[in-house]
C-alpha cells in the first residue's frame, strides 16, 4: 500500500479515468504471515485505513464513479488468522 500511495498521482490520477476501480490490501495482510519478522514491511489496520481514506478523498473529485471492493483470501476456515485478518480489512473497506 506504501508504494501505491506513493504512485497514486502518477498511476491513478495523471491517467484521468471516468471510473475507477479499488482493490486493495491483500498483499498487506499477506505480508504479516509471509514476513513475521520483518515488522517494518507490515502496513497494519489503522494505516491501511487511514491511507485508503485519504486515496478515495483525493480521488472522488477527479472520477464521475468509485468502487470499493472487499480484499479477500479464500479460505473456508472462518478461524484461519490470515483469513480473520483479511475479513477486518474487507470491513474497513465496507465502512468508506
Amino acid at each position: 500500500m506504501r508504494d501505491l500511495k506513493e504512485r497514486w498521482q502518477e498511476d491513478v490520477i495523471a491517467q484521468k479515468p471516468d471510473w475507477i476501480s479499488i482493490m486493495i490490501g491483500i498483499n498487506d495482510v499477506w505480508r504479516q504471515y509471509d514476513l513475521p519478522f520483518i515488522k517494518e514491511k507490515h502496513v497494519y489496520l489503522d494505516e491501511y485505513e487511514e491511507t485508503l481514506r485519504s486515496l478515495v478523498i483525493e480521488t472522488r473529485p477527479f472520477v464521475k464513479g468509485m468502487i470499493l471492493m472487499t480484499p479477500f483470501y479464500i479460505e473456508g476456515n472462518e478461524q484461519d488468522a490470515m483469513r480473520r485478518t483479511m475479513d477486518q480489512y474487507g470491513l474497513v473497506v465496507k465502512k468508506k
